[in-house]
């Protein structure tokens, strides 16, 4: 009898678990996607794409030309040759979302790794990069 309550109580508890795992994941929405896609365009030196996914108050903040300066600065501060990019977590609230990225390379005979975390905002169901006032400058 013991045996059985007890049989019954872990198939109970599994149950939930399992049921709860479910409903805890979150729906894709496209925020990994638009990150991707922007430190790919990064690594690829491709401004244009990059700049195409920033929210439109970055956009607004620097036209193309500025923030092509801007990201070639950023790219040369890698210290690399930059190869792969691996968004390492993309986490969503309601209309904005935090990434870490993980970017890889070599350097003279050694691999190399940066690490990097990036803000989205939705507008509709449109996802966009945004970046710091001091993207790309110096630090230090």
């Amino acid at each position: 009898m013991k045996a059985k309550r007890y049989a019954c109580v872990l198939a109970a508890l599994a149950l939930v678990a399992a049921s709860g795992c479910r409903s805890g994941a979150a729906p894709d929405t496209g925020a990994r996607a638009i990150v991707e896609g922007y430190f790919e365009a990064v690594v690829r030196q491709d401004w244009p794409s990059a700049y195409a996914v920033l929210d439109p108050e970055v956009q607004s903040r620097w036209r193309l030309e500025e923030f092509s300066q801007r990201a070639a600065k950023y790219y040369k501060g890698l210290g690399f040759q930059p190869e792969i990019v691996r968004v390492r977590y993309c986490e969503e609230h309601a209309r904005e979302a935090t990434a870490q990225v993980i970017v890889r390379g070599k350097a003279a005979r050694t691999h190399k790794t940066h690490k990097d975390a990036v803000l989205l905002r939705k507008s509709g169901d449109k996802w966009s990069v945004m970046l710091p006032a001091d993207f790309g400058q110096s630090r230090g």
